[in-house]
């Protein structure tokens, strides 16, 4: 978040996420700076309340961002089984739509 706010000075982010990780969120390292600087939104996933936890509510709070819910059909799929894939080299066809596979594909994401 910090170097796309660097190098893009004024424009409003939004960090995306699933709801399969919006609990486990406080739990990531450097948490914290990515609730300082941005609004979230959270992607309906099967089986994962949208509810987030108390200390993720509280710093949204304390920075003055909020937490969107996206208006969307519920997807199963997470970027966990997209790189699971891509590690394998198999194909992302039934995962995503044909032009998210070639962007990913394009733009080497997800490949370490």
């Amino acid at each position: 978040m910090r170097e796309l706010q660097a190098a893009h000075p004024g424009t409003a982010f939004t960090f995306i996420l699933g709801a399969d990780q919006l609990r486990n969120l406080p739990t990531w390292n450097g948490w914290e700076d990515i609730v300082a600087r941005v609004d979230l939104a959270v992607a309906r996933r099967p089986g994962h309340p949208e509810t987030p936890p108390p200390e993720l509510l509280a710093a949204l709070a304390e920075h003055h961002h909020r937490l969107h819910r996206l208006a969307m059909d519920e997807i199963d799929l997470s970027a966990t089984r997209v790189r699971e894939r891509i590690a394998r080299g198999q194909p992302l066809t039934d995962l995503v739509p044909a032009p998210v596979a070639r962007y990913i594909d394009q733009y080497h994401l997800y490949q370490h």
